[in-house]
């Protein structure tokens, strides 16, 4: 029996042998606080079980029990890539063809912490969340490995790899970069089958807070009103509006005890933040959302696609929810951590309906900021929209205008030079985003897709084990970021690097509050030999480990 095993960073997405990397990792240096991930590659030359497990040891090389308890383990299974990237894509991608990509992070324990081994590789992927109050030094990470063969417990061999870890003095700040990814609820409740706001879907979406909260999001959508996206005109998806709604005359009634429970939940899970549901259809802005409303003790489909926008009938409804909906955020004491949207990706020639949609709401708002998904610096200049959210390859233009608040969105589009998640692309292109929002000052990141299992437009729910481009709509990888487990969510290697990337942000900040911005990017740009743009970035895998590392160090320099 021949056994391999190999140390290696998680910004690789190993599927064969040729895929692995010639230099092993055996070292890491991170901050108190810091979240750290790599994977060890497991292959044998025949079929034999393996019995996985790991400690963390402390300087003294007592085993530290705190640590070892903050040490998760998955395994890292392969997700299926069906449609990898447009035809006209750039070079810098795993492959343009159909298969499978490794990518989604089962927990071990699921199998009892055994894997089953062949010739080709498969991966487990460690990851730590350093507590703050760790003491500074050198600890050893030891993964043990117990081989046996099917049919019996009998052992045949054992072996440790061992990752040397030094956690430094300097401790990791608070997250400061916004981040939100839509988190789709209509799609929970369909991929779980449980009905809409049951006790079941209630403690689901609990579930996909708590692990959206864990990988960067601070700010959650928030649908008051169902939200008018991704919705085939004419069409509908579940209704999952907040508010519940009656209808006496010309007057509304507005019953908010759903969305007091939405908030208290967000609350109860780390999440502060909250994105107000569009309030007119997505790209164009031609009509209201899908909203029901109760008259005569009957739900009546009362706004959607068959109501225009400009409509005195919608106007006359959004003159009265909207105060009441202010007051309820001014209750529940948040109203300062809302955002609103008129409407997602409006284009340049949809400018004089958004500036009539913006003059009608934006009154009503109490000052309460406008923020859209937005590719054109004339909505900016004209005033309409306080946080632009620009996509990364259309963002150059806002980066020359004196905007406050900055935000920055990727999706299918941006699939060329920028970097991008999908499930094509090398991880790098993933994780350098941090690296380009701390240079640029980007306050915020947007992405359409925590949980969407739909396909284009809606028209069917799809399953994410078999689909993960929603039935070829987008490049895989694009729609969701967390597939649908037995009981709640399941993370992706994907999210794992970019909650990296965030870290990355404020791990510059901190040494740039000790030296200064022009400094940090000056000590960037040295080591990736170039100008640091949203198009323009090393093409490696050493690049991002060791300018952090350099950071790291300096700013330990600095503590000592």
């Amino acid at each position: 029996m021949t056994l391999w095993s190999e140390q290696i960073s998680s910004l690789y997405k190993i599927r064969s042998v040729s895929d692995l990397p010639e230099q092993e990792l055996s070292r890491q240096t991170v901050l108190r606080g810091e979240h750290f991930s790599y994977q060890i590659i497991l292959r044998a030359d025949y079929n034999v079980f393996c019995r996985f497990s790991a400690r963390v040891f402390g300087p003294d090389g007592a085993e530290n029990e705190a640590l070892t308890a903050a040490l998760r383990l998955y395994r890292l299974r392969l997700a299926a890539m069906d449609y990898p990237v447009y035809p006209d894509h750039d070079e810098d991608i795993l492959t343009d063809e159909p298969g499978l990509m490794p990518d989604i992070l089962e927990p071990l324990e699921e199998s009892g912490g055994v894997l089953r081994l062949s010739d080709r590789p498969a991966s487990v992927l460690l990851s730590l969340d350093t507590p703050l109050d760790a003491a500074p030094g050198d600890y050893e990470i030891r993964a043990e490995r117990v081989y046996f063969e099917p049919g019996t417990p009998e052992k045949l061999h054992s072996e440790t790899s061992v990752l040397t870890l030094r956690i430094l003095s300097a401790a990791l700040p608070a997250q400061s970069v916004h981040f939100t990814q839509w988190l789709h609820v209509d799609s929970i409740a369909e991929a779980h089958h449980v009905p809409v706001y049951s006790e079941a879907h209630w403690e689901l979406i609990g579930k996909y807070m708590q692990m959206a909260r864990y990988l960067g999001i601070d700010t959650i959508l928030t649908p008051m009103l169902t939200p008018s996206l991704d919705t085939l005109i004419g069409g509908e998806r579940l209704c999952v509006q907040l508010v519940q709604i009656e209808k006496h005359g010309e007057r509304y009634d507005f019953d908010f005890s759903r969305a007091a429970r939405y908030i208290d939940l967000a609350h109860e899970n780390g999440i502060r933040r909250f994105e107000i549901a569009h309030l007119y259809s997505q790209w164009g802005m031609t009509s209201a959302p899908n909203i029901y409303v109760r008259v005569d003790g009957r739900e009546e489909h009362l706004f959607g696609w068959h109501t225009p926008a400009q409509s005195e009938a919608y106007q006359a409804f959004l003159k009265q929810l909207l105060p009441a909906m202010l007051d309820f955020l001014t209750e529940k004491g948040v109203l300062e951590d809302s955002f609103f949207h008129i409407s997602d990706e409006p284009r340049l020639d949809h400018l004089e309906t958004y500036r009539a949609l913006w003059r009608f709401v934006k009154p009503m708002l109490r000052g309460r900021p406008i923020m859209d998904a937005i590719s054109n610096v004339d909505f900016y200049k004209h005033g309409l929209i306080d946080i632009p959210v620009s996509a990364t390859d259309h963002i150059e233009p806002f980066l020359r205008e004196p905007v406050e608040n900055q935000w920055a969105y990727y999706c299918c589009g941006e699939y060329k030079a920028v970097g991008n998640r999908f499930l094509a692309f090398p991880e790098y292109r993933n994780r350098i985003l941090g690296v380009q929002l701390f240079k640029f000052g980007i306050k915020g990141f947007l992405q359409w897709g925590y949980n969407f299992y739909h396909t284009d437009r809606s028209l069917y729910v799809i399953d994410p084990y078999l689909t993960s481009s929603s039935d070829g709509m987008v490049p895989s990888g694009d729609p969701f970021s967390v597939y649908p487990g037995k009981d709640g969510p399941v993370a992706s290697l994907r999210a794992l690097n970019f909650k990296d990337a965030l870290q990355d942000v404020d791990i510059l900040k901190a040494l740039a509050q000790r030296t200064s911005h022009e400094h940090v990017v000056e000590l960037i740009e040295k080591l990736a030999g170039m100008e640091i743009r949203f198009d323009k970035y090393p093409r490696n895998y050493e690049f991002i480990p060791a300018l952090m590392d350099a950071v790291r160090q300096e700013l330990e320099a600095g503590t000592c």
